[in-house]
């Protein structure tokens, strides 16, 4: 995917869900798992022929994108009141894992299926070669291998410095999510960190800014009172 996200791109989000953050902000670790419960078989594959061809025990990985916030990955990766997003500081995240053992981290590589594309895959590129047809997703992964040990999830640590912004699902109601903004924003000030992490909510699905932008351009002279979700902008 080097060709498609370059390193202007400064930011990488994680899709999870809200156990997944908490454990973030206790334990300062991410949690990668084993891909063989993955969706993509395709994947699963991969990945699995990576660990056979290197002689690996484990190869677990976690997915990011370097993509802005869509409706896509919300709905296939953090669905329902449970999803999160996590936004990383590249340059940090990536400063921090290069202290790390045994892992890896890089952009996805986007191939067609024609067998002379699969030829030129080197055998590194493995943990990160997916079929072109996964490219809107714009995948960034971090991978953890070990000749040694047989697991099915690693925790690896990282600087919370790297955490840029903490961001609730769309469809959490607007009570429950000043709530959770609540209970996230305690635990951030109990562990002290170094500096200011942003909690807020999705407003993709739906948007104070663009209903008015509607109303303004088309509805000038409607009696349209437009309700505001608290928490957004007026």
């Amino acid at each position: 995917m080097a060709d498609l996200i370059s390193r202007e791109h400064k930011w990488l989000r994680r899709y999870t869900t809200l156990p997944a953050v908490f454990e973030l902000l206790e334990k300062k670790v991410l949690t990668l798992t084993n891909p063989s419960k993955w969706e993509d078989k395709n994947d699963q594959f991969t990945i699995g022929a990576y660990k056979t061809n290197n002689g690996f025990e484990s190869v677990l990985a976690a997915c990011f994108t370097g993509t802005r916030e869509t409706f896509h990955h919300w709905k296939i990766f953090a669905p329902g009141v449970a999803g999160m997003c996590v936004v990383f500081r590249r340059d940090s995240l990536e400063k921090s894992l290069k202290q790390r053992n045994q892992v890896r981290f890089g952009l996805a590589k986007y191939r067609k299926m024609e067998a002379g594309v699969v030829e030129e895959t080197k055998r590194p590129d493995l943990p990160f070669v997916k079929r072109i047809g996964y490219r809107d997703e714009q995948e960034y992964r971090i991978i953890w291998q070990s000749r040694s040990q047989k697991v099915d999830f690693a925790e690896v640590a990282i600087d919370p410095i790297c955490i840029e912004t903490i961001v609730i699902n769309p469809w959490l109601p607007a009570n429950l999510a000043r709530t959770l903004r609540s209970l996230l924003f305690r635990e951030v000030l109990r562990q002290n960190f170094a500096h200011v992490i942003k909690i807020k909510q999705s407003h993709l699905v739906e948007s104070l800014i663009w209903k008015r932008a509607i109303t303004k351009k088309f509805l000038p002279l409607a009696n349209i009172k437009i309700r505001v979700p608290r928490g957004q902008p007026k």
